[in-house]
Parts: C-alpha cells; structure tokens; sequence
C-alpha cells in the first residue's frame, strides 16, 4: 500500500498536467501513488498521460463533473494513509511532498497542512483565509480586506496580506491546490461537498473539519508554484461562480436570517465593481464577469 497518495483532478490541463507530474517525479521520493482524475477532457490528457506515466492511475469521466466529485472519486481510489489534492496547475518545488508530510507525521495534533504558495516570479500567492461571516463577507466586498494593516488584527475570508505566508499559521481554510490530509481526517469529516462545482468547496470541507476540532495549519518550509489563472484573467477567473458557492455556504452553515444581507452586500460588491473596473476603466471582460455576479448573487 501506498503511504501517500496524490490525487489530481484535470479538466483540459493537458500540458500543464504533464509539468505537474514531472515536478513531483523530479522532487519527491518515497512510497507514492498519483491519481489523475480526467473530467472528459478534450485535450488528449488521459492518452498523454498513459503514455508518458504508465504508473500513473487514470480514471476518466464521460463528462465534467467538477473539481468536488473528481475529487471524492481519487479519495475513494486511494490507498495511501495521507492523501494530498493537487491541482494540476502546480510545480512541486524540490521536497516539498516530503516536507509538509513529515511535518503533519510529526504533529499529531494537526490533521491538515497547507504549503506556500507562489506565482511563477517566485512572487507568494495568497492561498486560504477564515471562515466566510457577514462581516468579512463587507470587508471582501468593500474592498477593505485588502489593506494589510486591517489584516494583522481581522480574520478575512481570503488572507491577501503576503506576510502572513512567510511564518507558520493557523488559517481555518487552505486552498485546494494543495491540501495535505490523513484517511483518518476524510472518515471523520466525509468528503467534499458535491454540490459544489467548482470553487469554495474547500472552505466547506475545511469548516466541517474545524467543527470536529481539527487543527488546520499553514507550513510555509515548503511549497509549490501556482500557475493561477492560466487559461484565464487572474483577477476575473471564477469570481461569478464563487459569489454563488458562498451563497450555498451560508445556506448551509448559517441562520437563513443572514441571507438577505449577504445578497445584499454580494450584490452591492458586484455592482460596485461592475462601475469601477468594467464602465470607468473600460474593460469589457470585467463588465460582463461582474454582470454575471450580480445575477448570480
């Protein structure tokens, strides 16, 4: 049995794929196995993949069923006792696989790991933060989580502030790019919430483990490279889709007193944005991202 198991979904990432698995080969020693799980991609990524990593097991969708369910679908294969979600637009840096292992097999306490995170400048990405509430919700929409000297004493849902991945932390979400658990943690808490396509199911998953008094903890001794964004705009990519998976996550975590007021602040966000970035600064992409948003929300 594999100690560790990898477990990478991929929805037309072919190219980036292969870098990915690459990188884990080129870095990363011991007893592993990697599971690619291919939602129906049009790229030719499963028969590349077959053919470059004959050791690596594939299993492959008829459709795209999402980043939660391909997940849930490589946890079920698994065989390791430490499972590792990976996005398949990362680089392994050298030992980083080995180093946020060995550091959750030395703390027991501890039953997540999240690693730094880096742009492909060497620059850090932001990548977990708290829980979504009403209150960092207006501070996301308003702009004002992303002053760092509000961030050393509030708890925002997304941490922007870049020190904060320069020391060990104790977020209650890391991001689902790479996400270092045990068999043990996925029994207690089940698995990901398959309603959610694709964003926040990670911060979900993350506030069930904390309900069980999981400790969740960002390492940063290592990391890998994100290549964020790279079949679209950084800064737009996802923002529609996330407004309506916070929505389900208030749904389901919070009073339903709270959701006319969370509408309202989405709503108000997306508008305020939709101003700013897509009438006065006059892009067009922008426009039509923050016009979806405010349906959505």
């Amino acid at each position: 049995m594999a100690d560790l198991s990898i477990i990478i979904p991929s929805y037309n990432t072919c190219d980036l794929l292969l870098n990915c698995l690459a990188s884990i080969y080129q870095t990363t020693n011991g007893d592993f196995e990697i599971i690619v799980v291919d939602n129906a991609s049009e790229d030719k990524t499963a028969a590349e993949v077959e053919k470059r990593y004959g050791q690596v097991k594939i299993l492959k969708n008829l459709k795209n069923l999402g980043f939660a369910k391909a997940v849930n679908q490589g946890l079920r294969e698994a065989k390791g006792t430490y499972l590792l979600i990976l996005n398949s637009d990362t680089l392994v840096s050298e030992k980083a696989i080995e180093t946020e292992l060995s550091f959750l097999q030395n703390h027991q306490e501890v039953g997540v790991v999240g690693c730094q995170i880096r742009n492909l400048d060497g620059s850090l990405q932001p990548s977990g933060g708290f829980l979504p509430n009403l209150f960092n919700v207006f501070l996301w929409m308003s702009f004002l989580d992303n002053l760092d000297f509000l961030n050393q004493f509030l708890k925002p849902y997304h941490m922007d502030n870049l020190k904060f991945y320069t020391r060990p932390g104790t977020p209650i979400w890391v991001t689902g790019a790479f996400l270092l658990t045990t068999r043990e943690m996925i029994e207690k808490v089940g698995y990901f919430d398959e309603k959610m396509f694709m964003y926040v199911e990670e911060v979900d998953w993350c506030a069930r483990a904390s309900k069980f008094g999981i400790k969740i903890v960002f390492n940063p001794q290592a990391g890998v490279v994100h290549l964020k964004g790279s079949s679209a705009r950084d800064d737009l990519a996802g923002i529609a889709e996330e407004f309506q998976e916070i929505l389900y996550f208030f749904k389901k975590h919070k009073s339903p007193l709270q959701m006319p007021i969370l509408r309202f602040l989405l709503k108000s966000g997306a508008l305020v944005r939709y101003v700013l970035f897509g009438i006065i600064a006059k892009d067009p992409e922008a426009k039509r991202i923050y016009a979806k948003a405010y349906k959505l929300a």
